[in-house]
């Protein structure tokens, strides 16, 4: 059972850490969202935004 929470606070804090900088990484590299012309003009506002946070958690 120890063993097990231990490697779960790991986890958390490792994700909790690089998170920050995987999104900085994600802006530097463009490997933002891309927005379809022809959707909503509401959208547009996201062109950019890092995705792929999953990766790191």
């Amino acid at each position: 059972m120890g063993g097990i929470l231990f490697s779960a606070l790991v986890a958390g804090a490792l994700s909790l850490f690089l998170s920050p900088l995987w999104i900085k990484y994600q802006t530097r590299r463009r490997m933002g969202q891309k927005i379809r012309i022809d959707g909503p003009k509401t959208h547009m506002v996201k062109s950019g935004t890092p995705t792929m946070g999953g990766v790191v958690v």
